[in-house]
C-alpha cells in the first residue's frame, strides 16, 4: 500500500514538473519572439514620409500620416537610397495643399531640389522655418501661402520670379535676399499682409507687382541696392506700410495707382525723372507726407493722388504739367500757396476742394488754363487772393467752383470766358466784386437750355454783379457770340 502510494505521489510530481517545463518553453520562446521582433522592427527613414512620381515629390505618404508622434524636422530629399534622384516638388492647382495633413515645425530641403510647385505648402500653419536650397530655381505661386507660423526666410539667388509666393504669413518678419540675387519680378501679392519689417530689394529687380508688400504694417525700412534696374511699381505695391521716407530708385518709370496709399508715417519722397504720370490715390491719406519733389518730365496728377495729405504745406508744380484731375488735392488741411504752372491747360473737378488752410492761388503769366472743373476750389475758407485775370484762355468754370470762399473779396473774371456753372460764388460771403472784362452778351438758364433769358444786373457794375451771383446761386451762365 505504501508503495503505491508512493508511485502515485512520483508520477504527480512528474506530471507537475513537465507542465512547469512546458510553460517555460512557451515563455521563453514568446520572449525569444518578442525580442527578436523589436530587434528586426525598421524606424522609417525620411524618404519614407514622402510619395513620390517620376523623380518629383507628389505628397506626404500614409506612414508620415499615421504617425502619432510626428518628427518636428522634416527632410525632404534629393536622393533616395535607392539611387533615385529627386529634383521637384509637385504643385497642386486645387485650393487645398500638397501637404494636407503637415503637423512639422521646421522643413529642410535638400540640395538638388531645383523646384517647388504652385501650391505646394500653402495653408501648412505649423510651419516655423523652411530651409530652401541653393539649387532652387523656381519657387510656384502661392507656395507658402498662408503659412501663419512662418517667421523668417531666405530666398535662393537662382529664384527669378515671386508671386502670391508668401501671401498673408502673418510673422514672417524676416526675409533676406542676396547680394547676388537674379531676381526680376517680385510679382502680385508675393509679401501681401506680412510682418516684415525690412527689405532691400536687388539690383536685378525689375518690377514690383500689385499688392506686393501691401499692409505690411510693420515694414519701416525699405531699401533699393544701387544700380538699380527696377522700372515699374505695381498698385498698391506698398499701400498702408510704416517707412518714414523712401529713395525711388531713378530707373523707375511707372507708379501704379494707390502705390504708397495710407502710408501714414510717409514723411518726404523724390519723385523720378521720367515718370509721366501720377496714378490715382498714389498718395492718398498719407497724412505726414512735408516734402514732394515732382519730376520735369511730370504731365498729369491723377484723381485723389495727394488727398488727405494732411501735413503738405507745400509743393512746388513742374512746368511739364497739363493736367490735373478730380480732387488731387482733396483736403489738404495744412497747404497754404499754389502755383499753378502756365502748361496746365484742364483742372479737373474738386481738385483743392477742403483745403481750409489755403490762402493764396496763383497762376503763372501765359497761363493756357481753359477749362476749371466743379468745386475745384469750394470750401478753401480763408483762400483771399486768386489772379483770375491773368487766364486769356480761359473758357469754362464749372459749377461751385469757389463756393463757400467766404474769405474771397473781389474777382476778375477774364474775357474769353464762355461758360460759368451754378453756384459758382455761392456762400462767398464777403465776396463784394465780380468784374466782366466782357459783360456782354450773357444769358442765363436753370437747365443747360438756353432760351434767352437775362441777368437782371448790370454787368458793369461790380458790386450789384458780385450780390447778384451770391444769391442768384441756381443759375448757369453762357456767352452768346
Amino acid at each position: 500500500m505504501e508503495k503505491r502510494f508512493k508511485l502515485i505521489f512520483l508520477a504527480i510530481f512528474i506530471c507537475f514538473s513537465f507542465s512547469l517545463l512546458i510553460v517555460g518553453v512557451f515563455s521563453v520562446t514568446n520572449l525569444t519572439f518578442s525580442v527578436s521582433s523589436s530587434l528586426n522592427y525598421e524606424q522609417p527613414k525620411p524618404e519614407d514620409y514622402f510619395t513620390y512620381s517620376n523623380g518629383v515629390i507628389t505628397g506626404l505618404s500614409d506612414i508620415y500620416k499615421s504617425l502619432d508622434n510626428k518628427p518636428e524636422t522634416l527632410v525632404i530629399p534629393s536622393t533616395l537610397s535607392d539611387g533615385t534622384k529627386i529634383t521637384s516638388i509637385s504643385g497642386v492647382t486645387s485650393s487645398e495643399s500638397l501637404f494636407e495633413g503637415l503637423s512639422s515645425t521646421n522643413i529642410e530641403i535638400e540640395e538638388g531640389i531645383t523646384s517647388i510647385g504652385d501650391n505646394a505648402f500653402m495653408g501648412c500653419d505649423s510651419i516655423v522655418s523652411v530651409t530652401l536650397p541653393e539649387s532652387l530655381t523656381y519657387l510656384g505661386s502661392s507656395a507658402f501661402k498662408l503659412c501663419s507660423s512662418l517667421t523668417n526666410i531666405n530666398i535662393p539667388f537662382k529664384i527669378q520670379n515671386l508671386e502670391s509666393t508668401f501671401r498673408e504669413c502673418s510673422n514672417l518678419s524676416s526675409v533676406s535676399l542676396t547680394n547676388n540675387s537674379e531676381l526680376n519680378t517680385i510679382g502680385d501679392y508675393t509679401f501681401y499682409k506680412c510682418a516684415i519689417t525690412s527689405i532691400t530689394i536687388p539690383s536685378s529687380v525689375t518690377s514690383i507687382g500689385s499688392y506686393a508688400f501691401r499692409e505690411c504694417e510693420s515694414l519701416t525700412n525699405l531699401q533699393f541696392q544701387e544700380n538699380s534696374k527696377l522700372k515699374t511699381l505695381g498698385e498698391y505695391s506698398f499701400a498702408h506700410t510704416s517707412f518714414s521716407n523712401i529713395d525711388l530708385p531713378n530707373s523707375i518709370i511707372s507708379i501704379g495707382e494707390s502705390a504708397f496709399r495710407a502710408c501714414e508715417n510717409l514723411t518726404s519722397i523724390i519723385i523720378p525723372d521720367g515718370i509721366e504720370t501720377i496714378e490715382s490715390s498714389v498718395f492718398y491719406y498719407c497724412k505726414a507726407l512735408k516734402s514732394v519733389e515732382l519730376p520735369n518730365s511730370l504731365q498729369s496728377i491723377g484723381d485723389h493722388a495727394f488727398g488727405y495729405c494732411d501735413s503738405l504745406n507745400t509743393i512746388d508744380l513742374p512746368n511739364s504739367l497739363t493736367f490735373i484731375d478730380y480732387q488731387a488735392f482733396e483736403k489738404c488741411a495744412t497747404l497754404i500757396a499754389i502755383t499753378i504752372p502756365k502748361s496746365v491747360t484742364q483742372m479737373s473737378n474738386f481738385v483743392f476742394t477742403d483745403c481750409t488752410a489755403l490762402e493764396s492761388v496763383n497762376f503763372e503769366n501765359g497761363s493756357l488754363l481753359e477749362t476749371l472743373g466743379n468745386a475745384v476750389f469750394s470750401d478753401c475758407k480763408i483762400l483771399a487772393k486768386i489772379n483770375f485775370e491773368d487766364l486769356r484762355n480761359l473758357e469754362s468754370i464749372g459749377h461751385s467752383v469757389f463756393m463757400r470762399c467766404s474769405a474771397l473779396i473781389s474777382i476778375t473774371l477774364p474775357s474769353n470766358l464762355q461758360s460759368i456753372g451754378n453756384n459758382a460764388f455761392f456762400g462767398c460771403t464777403k465776396l463784394v466784386d465780380i468784374y466782366f472784362e466782357d459783360p456782354l452778351n450773357w444769358q442765363i438758364s436753370e437747365t443747360e437750355e438756353f432760351s434767352g433769358k437775362v441777368p437782371d444786373v448790370d454787368l458793369t457794375d461790380s458790386k450789384a454783379t458780385a450780390q447778384y451771383l451770391r444769391y442768384q446761386y441756381d443759375y448757369n451762365w453762357k456767352k452768346i457770340v
